[in-house]
């Protein structure tokens, strides 16, 4: 080969060469570009897919203080629950909201029904707050506890956890998506590699061709130098970026391991304000229990008191000193008692005197056995109470029938003095005779709050006519109803809402917990106990609600109370 040829070739290789450099500087420019858009792409959809782990977590932990905060609030009353419920209320909705606008293809249906479950959840929980509002923390009790809380907790529970499943199938998906990719871009640098080594061997070959092989040699080496002084550097820098991001990992699992710690931490220390917090409701719920029995007491006693002064009146103006009278006058005309009771004036007197004074020592006598009856049944009724106050740590209902009309003339009776002493009428309307079942001796203690406070709210009263109303009436399948209306001083509308709290009274020496104990016992026994008052100077209605005997054809009960 010539030196014209030899050039001519020269030319060509160098014009090749040019073209193979700006060619495989185009290549690699590609694939640097590739590499890091796929980089891109895997850091994008591993910071998904931990931000899904995240939703997952927090969805979960969103929904148990949720659930948590309501039962809180419905055992104590405490309204910091609700605040924390209303706090974490809308983080639930966001978190669901993210998760649904990353993985927006996940069943449709079961979205729906998950939303249409958390929406009746949260109209029940407030349901349930309101009730705690209205100092009705059991009924709320009874409500999150309720068949239809617990449906709409299966079908929101069955939700999430089909929504758990489709951000695990998501993850895989991103994962296994992720590992394609890769694969792909693996193929396509071995083949950028494979076609660039391909070029510049054939053009080394021809550079061999017309080159001596020293010079060619040379080349080979100094080309081989550089590709090795690059992959090493390449290497260097892969190992580089790899310990970075192991300390980077190393880094996220200590502070994920002490998140965890200060979790469990947070967890212990809750159960265990959550122990104590149930430890003094039930000591403060004893103490309230006693407190309403020796209430109770209180007003038992009240009633042997008058019962009793009662039975001492009638023994201190009694007619057997009259009686006395009568039978020393005839000691005295021992000796002519024939001619002294037919013959002399005060004689012919005597006999119908003596019979008088019969008939007033057999009424003295038949109303002296109804007090000491009265006083028998009050103390039986305070043995009662005290009995109770024995075993106030246990719940328990006597569960027997009696004439609801008995149990009313039994406690009004004790007052008739008090009522006739203070110009206080009594007016008996509706039905006398009602057969209930419970517990008798819980239901004298109400009606026996009921009657005092209207016999002092009319005694305090300076409008006139002072009426106490005691009205009986049913509704002839299920309840029993007893209205004690007054028209005393009534009860100002700012404390309507508040005449049922413990410790709330209007009296100077009230205690406040009569009228609280006596709705909580009404509905221990499966009735209610209401009030409704016109405001001040208009009276007051007190109505207790009661179960009814089902079949009263079948009792064995016979008294029609009479007053």
């Amino acid at each position: 080969m010539n030196l014209m040829q030899l050039e001519h070739r020269s030319s060509w290789s160098r014009l090749i060469l040019i073209v193979l450099i700006a060619v495989t500087v185009g290549l690699l420019l590609a694939l640097v570009w590739i590499d890091l858009t796929w980089r891109a792409f895997a850091n994008a959809a591993k910071e998904r897919d931990l931000r899904v782990r995240e939703l997952q977590g927090e969805i979960v932990h969103f929904d148990e203080v949720l659930t948590m905060s309501a039962l809180m609030a419905a055992t104590t009353g405490d309204e910091s629950w609700r605040r924390r419920y209303e706090t974490y209320e809308p983080l639930l909705g966001q978190a669901l909201q993210e998760t649904t606008l990353i993985v927006p293809h996940y069943g449709v249906a079961a979205t729906k029904q998950t939303e249409e479950a958390n929406r009746k959840l949260f109209a029940l929980e407030a349901e349930a707050f309101a009730l705690v509002e209205q100092g009705r923390a059991q009924d709320a009790q009874a409500l999150l506890l309720s068949p239809e809380y617990a449906q709409q907790k299966a079908i929101y529970s069955a939700g999430m956890r089909a929504l758990d499943q489709t951000l695990e199938d998501y993850i895989a998906n991103s994962d296994a998506d992720t590992l394609r990719t890769g694969q792909r871009h693996l193929i396509l640098n071995l083949g950028v590699v494979i076609l660039v080594t391909l070029g510049w061997a054939i053009f080394f070959r021809n550079m061999i061709r017309t080159e001596d092989a020293l010079v060619d040699s040379h080349q080979n080496l100094t080309r081989l130098a550089d590709e090795l002084a690059d992959a090493n550097q390449t290497l260097e820098t892969r190992a580089e970026e790899l310990a970075h991001a192991n300390s980077e990992l190393g880094e996220t699992n200590l502070n994920l391991s002490n998140e965890i710690e200060t979790r469990i931490e947070a967890e212990a220390i809750q159960k265990e304000l959550h122990h104590q917090l149930l430890a003094a409701t039930r000591q403060a719920g004893m103490a309230e229990i006693a407190t309403g029995v020796l209430h109770n007491v209180g007003n038992a006693l009240n009633s042997v008191n008058v019962s009793a002064t009662l039975a001492h009146d009638l023994v201190l103006h009694s007619h057997v000193t009259d009686l006395e009278r009568a039978v020393d006058l005839l000691i005295q005309h021992d000796n002519d008692l024939e001619h002294f009771l037919t013959a002399t004036p005060r004689g012919q007197l005597l006999l119908p005197y003596l019979t008088k004074l019969t008939g007033s020592l057999l009424d003295e006598h038949s109303r002296l056995k109804e007090y000491l009856a009265d006083l028998e049944k009050n103390v039986d009724h305070t043995k009662q109470i005290v009995k109770s106050q024995q075993t106030y740590a246990k719940i328990s209902i006597v569960d027997i029938e009696y004439d609801l009309g008995e149990v009313l003339h039994d406690v009004l009776k004790p007052l008739s003095g008090s009522l006739t002493t203070n110009g206080i009428e009594l007016v008996w309307e509706g039905e006398k005779q009602l057969l209930v079942h419970g517990d008798k001796h819980k239901v004298i203690q109400i009606l026996n709050n009921l009657t005092t406070n209207a016999v002092h709210a009319l005694i305090a009263s300076p409008l006139e006519p002072k009426r106490l109303i005691v009205r009986m009436s049913s509704d002839g399948e299920n309840m029993a109803c007893v209205d004690i209306q007054d028209t005393g001083v009534g009860i100002d509308a700012t404390h309507l809402t508040k005449i049922f709290q413990y410790g709330f009274t209007t009296k100077e020496s009230g205690h406040g917990f009569g009228l609280h104990h006596s709705a909580l016992v009404a509905r221990e026994m499966g009735g209610e106990l209401r009030m409704h008052s016109a405001g001040v100077g208009h009276g007051a209605c007190f109505t207790l609600e009661l179960p009814l005997v089902r079949d009263p054809e079948n009792s064995k009960l016979e008294f029609v109370a009479a007053i």
